[in-house]
């Protein structure tokens, strides 16, 4: 799992896409950037693949999902402190995460799914 890649961005779906908008997203990219079908240079095609694949294995798992959300809510809240903090605006409040902080809510996650 990448926190640097926005998983939701390279399926082309909102991240309170279902389960059935997640797959129909997957097949179609798969398709399109299988590198043996597309036009697109061998290797561009098979990083895009490579992408889409890695974003639909994350995603379609409820767990990893799950710790893919609150990693991605937490790095944003990492942007957010950081703009605040060049340019504090009055009256926006921010929560920041450590990355300790992130794994033990992670890891909280994946206890429930057991």
């Amino acid at each position: 799992m990448n926190i640097n890649k926005d998983y939701y961005t390279i399926l082309g779906i909102p991240p309170e896409a279902t389960t059935h908008q997640l797959k129909a997203a997957f097949r179609a990219l798969v398709k399109r950037y299988h590198p043996d079908t597309t036009s697109l240079r061998r290797r561009r095609a098979e990083t895009r693949f490579h992408d889409v694949n890695e974003a639909y294995r994350v995603l379609s798992d409820p767990g990893l999902r799950r710790v893919y959300d609150m990693r991605r809510r937490a790095a944003a809240s990492r942007r957010a402190t950081r703009a605040v903090e060049l340019d504090p605006s009055p009256g926006v409040e921010t929560q920041a995460f450590t990355d300790l902080e992130v794994d033990a809510l992670a890891h909280a996650a994946l206890d429930t799914l057991d």
